[in-house]
């Protein structure tokens, strides 16, 4: 299920982030508690709509937390402290920034779970800090030209992934440095400075990938063009052609010789070699 335009924006109001959304939809209230439990995850979409306006976020509890937001100023609290981590896949070349509260077993849940349908991943680097919820969102935002469009199947429902990034594992480590911003909120930094070379992706914005896919599929899709010939027209040409040979072979009379003798002439000329001829005659 994907999130309407309202939703993204009372999420973005909210400061919460899009890694905490659970989509619900055709599961019961005591069904997806537990695993929102487990995926560590806060509100969840494709709910049951409420009453007064039939909106369709509730929290674990199954309060609607648009008409009533302080049903979800735990997550103030929630997000008092907890671990920020990027993970990275080299088969697919991109980074998931995340929250966990416990951090010990989360690369095996990844890889486990899927998450992504991808099961490569490898933590590069973790900190506990203070804030870590309004952190990380910050940090999602600033990457958000990155975002993938990738999904899991969990339970055998679709999921979106909202914090898989097509980008550097330095960029995201970047961005992540800039919003944690005072040293003295942090502890429990470690970083895998043996491989996070090995995760130096290319940067794809989401509209240049898009635009490269689309222009692949385009290509194989367009039909092959195979040119006719057509035989008339190669004749009318041809004779065209010849026509236009023709008249520059033909000289124009008004590019003939102008010198003509006029038949009054000739007629003249005959008559006077006739007399000539009979005046010599009787002569002798």
């Amino acid at each position: 299920m994907k999130l309407t335009s309202e939703q993204l924006n009372f999420l973005e109001t909210q400061k919460v982030s899009l890694d905490k959304i659970f989509d619900a939809e055709g599961l019961s209230r005591s069904d997806y508690q537990p695993l929102m439990k487990e995926m560590d995850k806060i509100i969840a979409i494709g709910v049951t709509p409420c009453a007064k306006f039939s909106h369709t976020m509730r929290t674990r509890s199954g309060s609607c937390v648009q008409c009533n937001t302080a049903s979800i100023a735990f997550l103030e609290r929630y997000y008092d402290k907890g671990y920020i981590y990027i993970a990275g896949s080299k088969k697919e070349k991109v980074v998931k920034v995340g929250f966990a509260t416990n951090i010990n077993n989360r690369e095996e849940s990844l890889n486990n779970g899927n998450y992504g349908e991808i099961n490569d991943w490898k933590i590069l680097f973790q900190v506990m800090c203070k804030n870590a919820g309004k952190i990380e969102f910050n940090t999602h935002k600033k990457l958000s030209k990155y975002l993938t469009d990738k999904s899991y199947l969990k339970n055998n429902k679709r999921n979106q992934c909202y914090e898989i990034f097509s980008c550097s594992y330095s960029l995201a480590k970047n961005t992540l440095d800039e919003n944690i911003g005072d040293r003295k909120n942090i502890k429990k930094l470690k970083e895998n400075i043996k491989i996070i070379k090995e995760y130096e992706f290319d940067n794809v914005p989401v509209n240049r990938k898009r635009k490269v896919i689309s222009k692949v599929i385009s290509e194989r899709a367009k039909p092959i063009i195979r040119k006719t010939i057509n035989t008339k027209t190669i004749v009318n040409k041809k004779n065209t052609v010849k026509q236009k040979k023709d008249k520059k072979d033909v000289i124009p009379e008004t590019q003939q010789s102008n010198f003509s003798i006029p038949n009054w002439l000739i007629i003249l000329i005959i008559m006077t070699l006739t007399a000539i001829v009979k005046v010599l005659s009787a002569r002798y």
